[in-house]
């Protein structure tokens, strides 16, 4: 895992994980309700900068905040560095197809973020602190419930830590053959 103060690079991309963050559709976002926006999920707008990146294959902007202190020290180090948050990464991602719905689990040690999908829709987007493969299944079937997925036809697209463990408890409550897992390190 990489320092703020061991990154340097003349034109750069820092994908962060800000713990809140709002998608709103393009067409009724307003720059001049950042705030009010941003009031639904974060309870101090001190010491921190609003940022605003579009995603493409949802038509809107995600809005996050970064700490002002982070932020400073990345641009002195990197000047032309530009922002994003992690889960633009994850929202960006093509779907397996579109006639099932489908459910992205991407797990690092201590976060998951889950965006469950309905005929090919983004019906939810979240993140949330886990300590174990036990947390990212409750939060699963969470938001499965949330969302009326059918356990029995809903794909499940698993990338991160906590493979093995995981897939054998996913197997309790979701078809078999619908898990699909990579073995990709989400970690910095």
């Amino acid at each position: 895992k990489l320092s703020i103060d061991e990154i340097k690079s003349e034109l750069t991309i820092a994908y962060i994980d800000a713990l809140h963050f709002n998608i709103i559709p393009e067409s009724l976002f307003n720059e001049s309700k950042i705030d009010s926006y941003l009031s639904l999920t974060t309870e101090k707008l001190n010491g921190i900068t609003p940022i605003t990146n579009k995603i493409l294959q949802l038509n809107s902007i995600l809005l996050w905040t970064l700490d002002e202190k982070i932020k400073k020290k990345l641009i002195l180090k990197n000047p032309g560095i530009t922002f994003h948050h992690i889960a633009e990464l994850f929202l960006n991602e093509p779907l397996g197809q579109n006639l099932q719905p489908e459910i992205k689990l991407r797990i690092t040690e201590s976060t998951i973020y889950i965006l469950c999908y309905k005929n090919g829709k983004l019906q939810i987007a979240n993140r949330f602190s886990i300590s174990g493969p036990e947390d990212t299944i409750y939060y699963t079937l969470l938001c499965a419930e949330h969302c009326n997925l059918k356990k029995e036809n809903t794909l499940i697209n698993i990338k991160g830590v906590y493979q093995d463990k995981l897939i054998s408890q996913v197997k309790k409550y979701f078809n078999t053959e619908n898990i699909h897992s990579e073995s990709t390190s989400l970690q910095s």
